[in-house]
């Protein structure tokens, strides 16, 4: 269970730091879940809600699911938002190696 050291909030500004410099000044962390850098090469899960018609990621080499209520056709996953073991499994497995 995380605790209150565990957890950094990092906010949007004119003078953010960039996804790397985030990361490193975390420490330590097996995995970082970050929201809104889909631009960056990184590893990424999508999630979609029912209003967005067409996903940011679809064609990234970098995507590894998404989680939406609506499957789009693509070869890539796709897990109900209910769904976290299964999509655990599949973090646990493409990146925890």
């Amino acid at each position: 269970m995380a605790t209150p050291t565990d957890i950094a909030v990092f906010r949007s500004s004119s003078n953010s730091l960039g996804l790397d410099q985030l990361v490193s000044a975390l420490g330590a962390m097996d995995i970082v879940l970050v929201e809104g850098f889909h631009d960056e090469p990184r590893a990424k899960i999508e999630v979609l809600s029912d209003a967005i018609a067409e996903p940011l990621c679809k064609t990234d080499a970098h995507l590894l699911a998404f989680v939406t209520s609506h499957a789009p056709e693509t070869p890539v996953p796709s897990f109900a938002p209910n769904s976290i073991k299964p999509l655990v499994d599949l973090i646990e497995k493409q990146l925890m190696v």
